[in-house]
């Protein structure tokens, strides 16, 4: 027996019209499979497929069942109907707008990437520069007799106040953020020199003296306001 309403058709002949007590003609009669129950009646069966019983279907849209409901003209129905497609309405509002978060999100860190890249890009150019301008100097210091004397502070400290002697031989002072780098030309006998004081209580600073590109005095310091400082003669 299958699952489906099917209908058999079957004669019953007038013998058993007279088993029952009653002579009547021949008459046609469905043997029909309702809801898996077999059933005798006298009119066609007819098959349906099944279907849930708790789903429920709504063909309209919600203003339509939305309009019933204000009118006071909703069926129990129509007022099911209008909170299901309320509810599936907000939840894809709701992912609708997640998702234009995390797209918004998505973008945030594309561009974030991008300008990381970027200023890469430009820090290389610019080193690149800087030792194509420092070899060139370097080159030129020695075709005339003199060095290239470069000073450099470094470390985690912002910012720091220098105490330096340039390429005439005289004292400078500055504050400046660091890192912070000065190069000038100097005869032999010169003697360079550099104090870096950190200015604030946290980070550490470090300096060095670079002599025709090659580092020749180093310092370091993480004490609080500390200093470092290097030095010497060519």
């Amino acid at each position: 027996m299958t699952s489906k309403n099917v209908f058999v058709r079957a004669i019953i002949s007038v013998g058993i019209a007279l088993a029952l007590g009653s002579r009547v003609s021949a008459s046609t009669i469905y043997r029909c499979n309702i809801g898996g129950s077999i059933a005798l009646q006298d009119t066609p069966c007819t098959w349906q497929p099944n279907k849930p019983s708790s789903e429920l279907v709504c063909v309209e849209s919600l203003n339509y069942y939305t309009a019933k409901v204000f009118t006071n003209a909703a069926s129990p129905k129509d007022r099911m109907c209008a909170a299901k497609l309320a509810d599936e309405q907000r939840l894809a509002q709701k992912n609708r707008a997640r998702e234009k978060t995390a797209a918004l999100e998505r973008q945030k860190v594309a561009d974030r990437s991008k300008r990381l890249r970027e200023m890469e890009e430009l820090q290389k150019l610019a080193l690149a520069e800087e030792e194509a301008k420092r070899a060139k100097d370097i080159e030129t210091a020695k075709a005339r007799g003199f060095y290239v004397v470069e000073y450099v502070v470094f470390g985690s400290a912002d910012r720091a106040f220098l105490t330096y002697t340039n390429a005439t031989g005289g004292t400078e002072q500055h504050d400046v953020n660091i890192p912070w780098n000065r190069r000038f030309f100097a005869r032999k006998g010169d003697t360079p020199y550099i104090a870096a004081q950190n200015k604030s209580s946290d980070g550490t600073i470090a300096v060095l003296i670079y002599l025709n590109g090659e580092a020749i005095k180093t310092s370091e310091s993480s004490a609080e306001y500390g200093i470092a400082t290097a030095g010497g003669r060519i």
